[in-house]
């Protein structure tokens, strides 16, 4: 009973302050929490094990997966709905040039963490720029979790953009 004594307090310690009488919801945030504070337990065991410094607090770490699943960004969706008044042109004018598109980058913890990267070959019509700072080459492998297209055959920036701990050259 020792480790669920331990997980129950630390899910005590900062447990979620929303009340409510619906049950699944309820249900699903202990099980988020329960997942923190093993994570947590784990993480805290490696560092003590390898004797690394430098460990989280749980506070710290609760927040640095709250930051990590606040500026992921899975896969984006359509805008449904009738357009805005400002992306049609009826009143004859000539339609804007269209602007360069900011590609979001997934965070450094995410784009490294080496979990359920896998490439898929995508069957567009016209390849996409490589998204490795440097790389000007097209390709059609995306990655999965990132998002991201990256080349695999000509220089291998998959494995680059997965690898490296900053993308500055």
């Amino acid at each position: 009973m020792g480790g669920i004594d331990l997980c129950d307090r630390y899910i005590a310690y900062y447990r979620c302050a929303m009340r409510t009488k619906k049950w699944p919801v309820r249900v699903f945030t202990h099980f988020v929490e329960l997942a923190i504070s093993n994570c947590w337990i784990m993480y805290t065991r490696y560092h003590k094990l390898n004797k690394l410094k430098g460990a989280k607090s749980l506070m710290e770490f609760r927040m640095m997966i709250a930051t990590a699943l606040c500026k992921y960004e899975g896969s984006i969706t359509p805008r449904r709905g009738r357009p805005r008044l400002s992306e049609s042109s009826d009143d004859g004018e000539e339609p804007q040039r269209k602007q360069r598109k900011v590609v979001s980058q997934p965070m450094k913890e995410v784009r490294t963490d080496g979990f359920n990267h896998l490439p898929r070959f995508m069957n567009d019509k016209n390849a996409s720029k490589c998204r490795f700072p440097g790389c000007k080459s097209r390709t059609r492998v995306i990655c999965t979790k990132c998002n991201m297209y990256l080349c695999v055959l000509k220089h291998n920036c998959f494995e680059k953009y997965h690898k490296s701990l900053s993308l500055h050259q």
